[in-house]
């Protein structure tokens, strides 16, 4: 075989050169795309059309998707009514301007949507109720508590040692005048006591601030109480204004407990005047109602004075007639032993000399000492 032959074979010959300027326009002409759109761009081509995309949306089923709990911690799925709601909002939505909110009362199938999470998670109510629910969850970062943690220890030695002697004021029945006096005294002592709130005001708003506790106190006593029992009697002041101040009586662990309640003024020195008194001490001091007098008060206490202990009109027996046979109704046994001497000395002179001696020696007694200093 010749050698050319077998060239030949081999090595394909080369297509012969064409000029560039030569080149066929159909050549560069690009071949028509005869390929078929998929489904899933046939389903997408029609939301390009306003109308169209939005009577999609309104026939398009949506559901909720378990994962958004994870994603958002305030999100709960009713399963039985089918509505998703923000369970820290529905709690505290009396800090809502308007309760009528979807994410409160509950949003349904249309709001199933990531978009609605996201825009209430980033409202300015849902995060105001965010703040309030993680400072009852963590109160110890509450802001009053981080100021309290933030007081250094010399601090709340001197309020301390302002609150006592204030509590010594109340406790002596001394004048607010005689605080500025004390707690000059305590600072020559050495006692810490600051530079503020050593004037009338300052002992009033110390005053105040102890009796509110130990008001609150006695409230949470009654309230935790099965039953209680109370006291009532008399008393006239300076000005002559007739008061009645109230005293109850329950247990605590078990143990007897005497609280004094508060005064109120008697507009009327009737068994109704002294009752309603009676009424406006418990309700306003320890928030006892009507109703729970009912079922709670078992025993009334009072003096002997006929406005108290009347059988038919008496403050007792309007007491039992209100609330019930259950409630007794006991005589002040100071008063009832007075009343009972005094009977007693009218057959039996002895007792006129013997109260003549006592009185005349308890006399002498306190009118003594002013003689020996004259």
């Amino acid at each position: 075989m010749k050698q050319s032959t077998l060239k030949s074979f081999i090595i394909k010959p080369a297509a012969a050169a064409v000029p560039r300027n030569e080149i066929q326009r159909d050549q560069i002409t690009a071949k028509p795309d005869n390929r078929q759109p998929r489904p899933s761009a046939k389903r997408k081509a029609p939301h390009n059309d306003p109308d169209t995309a939005r009577a999609y949306e309104l026939k398009r089923r949506r559901c909720f998707l378990s994962h958004w709990l994870d994603e958002y911690a305030w999100l709960r799925f009713d399963q039985v009514n089918g509505v998703m709601y923000c369970y820290v909002c529905r709690e505290l939505k009396h800090l809502y301007q308007s309760s009528d909110i979807a994410m409160i009362t509950g949003a349904g199938e249309p709001s199933f949507r990531k978009g609605t999470l996201d825009s209430h998670g980033t409202s300015m109510y849902h995060t105001k109720c965010m703040d309030v629910f993680h400072a009852r969850q963590r109160p110890q970062e509450m802001p009053l508590a981080i100021i309290r943690r933030r007081m250094n220890l010399q601090s709340q030695e001197m309020y301390y040692n302002l609150f006592t002697s204030a509590y010594c004021v109340g406790l002596r029945n001394w004048s607010f005048r005689d605080f500025e006096y004390l707690c000059q005294l305590q600072a020559k002592n050495g006692v810490n006591i600051g530079n503020n709130y050593q004037n009338t005001h300052g002992v009033q708003t110390f005053i105040e601030s102890i009796a509110h506790i130990q008001r609150s106190d006695t409230a949470l006593g009654l309230q935790q109480s099965r039953f209680f029992s109370l006291a009532a009697d008399g008393s006239t002041d300076h000005g002559v204004a007739e008061q009645e101040s109230v005293y109850v009586r329950y247990l605590v662990a078990g143990e007897p407990v005497n609280k004094f309640l508060g005064l109120h003024e008697v507009e009327h020195s009737t068994s109704d005047g002294v009752l309603a008194a009676i009424d406006t001490v418990l309700f306003q001091h320890a928030d006892i109602s009507l109703e729970t007098q009912k079922q709670k008060l078992v025993n009334v206490n009072l003096d002997g004075a006929a406005v108290n202990m009347g059988m038919y009109n008496g403050v007792g027996a309007l007491e039992k007639q209100r609330h019930g046979p259950q409630v007794t109704v006991t005589h002040c046994i100071n008063h009832n032993l007075e009343l009972a001497l005094l009977d007693l000395r009218k057959d039996e002179p002895y007792l006129a000399i013997f109260e003549k001696t006592i009185k005349g020696s308890s006399v002498s007694i306190t009118t003594l000492p002013n003689e020996v200093e004259n």
